[in-house]
């Protein structure tokens, strides 16, 4: 159906526009609506001010490990292997063990909702994650060369390095990989032989870089390859982060992601904050909320190649998210201090999945299918699932204790 949002404080990539507003058709922004415009005969919701964001992306997450935080006691790992090897051997990883993957992929998807993603980027093969696209209420990146990392004891995803670089070259699709994931020797000199099978272009997108050296940033600023930020998850496993003060002055561009809910990771909005907070501690100086805000949505979309999302223009896809609170002067600050009680309404292709119980007759006539639950005190509105999901797991005895990245109650 077609709608429209008025009297809005749009976030478009030249900056907020006051007072202005969108027309939804069907699953894209039909145009941008000039301050007092508002159509005739279309549903409206007035917003009286209120900001409207492209809906986020999350850059990084494995959905399939959505599940209570692991928290070793080995920590901090050597590289990923010395954590994975902990984790597969503990008690939560034989609960999660139990729960199918459609569960788990679900219990994704409601995590990213609750903080205003639209899109994930689930790092994992193809044949794993694309049969549940159709059940969830949000998008995964779907087509991307992929390899787990580039060490001897990599993971076997894809069809090898060296196929996998061809591939995005050939298809025009991007590369992801982890990177420098460790302080063995063969995560140190990772991106050497990555660039060594002439897998450094523009197509790669690199996760993590905790050891990457100066040479190695401008290497990668060189080949205009991109980089995606995990800072909770990396604090918490190797109690450290890329030196991602360097890699802002090189200019790279730089993507946030959760990693998975089991690295300890909670939401994206969660993310925000400790990125923000990370780099004053760590450089005594601020990060901008309006840099936080591209690195979830407009550098997102250039490393991923998501020409159709990440920006509030005519023609895309209208995946968007008005937030409600609280009311920093700066709307980019709104963001960066949001909760997931704060989000008044989050559409996927022009649909509400989340939002204010005030929605209700919206939700309604666009026939989403929908429950009513409680967020932190706050009545909210959320695509139908989550109750039966959580019922499931409780009559299993798999829910006997509230999961940290669902802010129900």
């Amino acid at each position: 159906m077609d709608w429209q949002l008025t009297n809005a404080t749009l976030i478009t990539p030249n900056g907020p526009r006051i007072a202005s507003g969108l027309r939804i058709s069907g699953s894209i922004i039909e145009s941008i609506l000039e301050p007092g415009q508002s159509e005739k005969n279309l549903p409206v919701i007035n917003l009286h001010g209120l900001p409207v964001f492209p809906g986020l992306i999350n850059s990084h997450d494995t959905l399939m490990a959505t599940y209570h935080t692991f928290t070793g006691k080995n920590a901090p790992y050597l590289n990923w292997l010395a954590y994975d090897n902990e984790l597969k051997s503990s008690e939560i990883f034989r609960e999660r063990m139990m729960l199918e993957l459609h569960e788990l992929y679900l219990l994704g998807a409601y995590k990213n909702i609750f903080s205003g993603v639209t899109t994930v980027v689930d790092h994992i093969p193809e044949f794993v994650r694309l049969p549940y696209q159709e059940i969830l209420p949000i998008s995964l990146l779907e087509h991307y060369a992929i390899t787990h990392s580039v060490c001897s004891y990599s993971l076997g995803w894809g069809e090898g390095l060296r196929k996998e670089i061809a591939k995005a070259k050939t298809e025009g699709i991007p590369f992801i990989t982890h990177i420098a994931e460790g302080f063995d020797p063969e995560s140190k000199s990772s991106l050497k032989r990555l660039n060594e099978e002439e897998g450094l272009d523009d197509h790669t997108v690199l996760v993590h870089g905790l050891t990457l050296n100066s040479s190695d940033i401008s290497l990668i600023a060189e080949k205009g390859s991109h980089m995606v930020w995990c800072p909770t998850s990396n604090l918490n496993l190797y109690n450290t982060t890329m030196p991602v003060h360097e890699i802002i002055e090189q200019g790279i561009n730089l993507c946030i992601g959760t990693d998975s809910a089991m690295t300890g990771s909670g939401d994206l909005f969660a993310e925000l904050r400790k990125a923000r907070d990370y780099y004053y501690s760590a450089f005594g100086e601020r990060i901008s909320s309006e840099q936080l805000f591209h690195m979830v949505t407009t550098n997102a979309s250039k490393a991923f190649q998501l020409d159709d999302r990440g920006f509030l223009m005519e023609g895309l896809r209208a995946d968007l998210m008005v937030l409600e609170g609280p009311y920093p002067e700066s709307p980019y600050d709104c963001l960066v201090e949001a909760k997931s009680e704060d989000i008044y309404l989050l559409t996927h292709a022009g649909r509400p999945i989340y939002g204010n119980i005030m929605l209700q007759s919206f939700f309604d006539m666009t026939e989403t299918e929908y429950e009513k639950i409680i967020v932190n005190g706050k009545p909210k509105l959320i695509y139908k699932g989550i109750g039966n999901l959580l019922d499931s797991l409780k009559m299993r005895n798999l829910y006997d204790k509230k999961f940290d990245f669902l802010p129900l109650m």
